[in-house]
């Protein structure tokens, strides 16, 4: 019971640094969903191939962008050669189901 086909799909590699949409299925009964976005710490990105790091401080601090109504997510301006992580956890009666943890990179 949690989100599932996250696009653009998890490792993706060279999307577009610009009107990046985050699009994901819900489960059946999800009310809401709080959206996490944030830049990987490392400076360079993940190469084709490359798997994520490993470590619990590798991904850096999931950053809270806000809760809402839809199953997707826009963000106009991304940094070029970049490793993005995303989660989306979805609420269901008052109750937080986390979702898994995806990434993409940028050109």
């Amino acid at each position: 019971p949690y989100v599932f086909l996250p696009k653009p799909r998890n490792g993706s590699y060279r999307i577009d640094t610009t009107n990046v949409a985050l699009s994901w299925i819900p489960s059946r009964n999800a009310e809401s969903f709080n959206v996490y976005f944030w830049k990987s710490e490392f400076p360079q990105a993940l190469k084709e191939g490359e798997k994520l790091k490993d470590g619990p401080s590798a991904v850096g601090e999931p950053i809270f962008i806000r809760n809402q109504k839809s199953n997707s997510y826009s963000h106009q301006y991304l940094d070029s050669n970049s490793t993005y992580y995303w989660r989306i956890d979805e609420i269901i009666d008052e109750q937080i189901i986390e979702g898994p943890l995806w990434h993409f990179t940028t050109k």
